[in-house]
């Protein structure tokens, strides 16, 4: 499907009337890669692939680029990308290795370890004992919640730390057993809101654990609240009480 991006109030008056306006990226045109990503660094995890998006999304604006290199079509990978490249910058959408045309692209990038390092240490505003682990933004898949509840299994998150995993109510359903396993830990299963959005001081909260590069950014701007960007293992392992 084709999509520009859309705030909430635009997407709910689309979905009400069955139409949306016939500009921007509806329009062929419109599509055109005019930038070539190379990407050198080696991203390993979903907290890489976001630092790489919040990279690219400042130096992009809101050019479409063709991204090559040392790129895993994973799911949760390409979703941190894309949605910090649209938090940093306007990017609205990107092509994978592959694209016809690549010779004719004048402007290139290339990113390495470096880039990814002074990505993460813009991102991590904290070294303190944080309030909170949120993982969930964008908000967690199938696959991610399975991936948190194998985590977690037969263990306990420490009494001072809360954990909060954010995803759709649909997988939630679909999702009991391991939603289960979350809550038997002590973490909560959140459905349709993200602590971006969510009164975090008010809770308590002046620092946070996550593996969302979106979160990460936001968080200091939106609630006041320091960030550190880790991997979802990484995150979870904060969480946990010693064995």
């Amino acid at each position: 499907a084709w999509t520009n991006r859309e705030g909430g109030p635009s997407a709910l008056a689309s979905a009400l009337i069955g139409k949306t306006p016939d500009y921007g990226l509806h329009r062929p045109e419109n599509r055109r890669a005019s930038v070539l990503v190379k990407v050198e660094a080696d991203i390993l995890s979903e907290s890489d692939y976001g630092s790489l998006g919040i990279y690219l999304g400042k130096v992009l604006g809101d050019s479409i680029p063709v991204i090559q290199g040392k790129i895993v079509r994973e799911e949760c990978f390409l979703k941190q990308m894309g949605a910090a490249m649209a938090t940093s910058g306007m990017v609205s959408m990107f092509y994978l290795n592959g694209l016809d045309g690549v010779s004719q692209i004048e402007e290139k990038i290339t990113v390495d370890n470096r880039d990814i390092r002074r990505s993460y240490e813009e991102l991590s505003s904290a070294f303190e004992k944080p309030d909170l682990i949120f993982i969930g933004c964008p908000h967690c898949s199938l696959e991610e919640i399975k991936s948190i509840s194998s985590l977690l299994y037969g263990r306990r998150i420490k009494e001072d730390i809360k954990l909060w995993v954010c995803t759709p109510r649909f997988i939630r359903s679909r999702a009991y057993d391991c939603v289960k396993v979350i809550e038997a830990s002590g973490g909560r299963v959140i459905s349709d809101t993200c602590a971006v959005v969510t009164w975090l001081r008010e809770l308590g909260v002046e620092t946070l654990v996550t593996n969302s590069a979106k979160t990460a950014y936001y968080a200091p701007l939106m609630s006041n609240v320091k960030a550190i960007l880790l991997p979802l293992k990484k995150c979870i392992e904060v969480a946990l009480r010693e064995v």
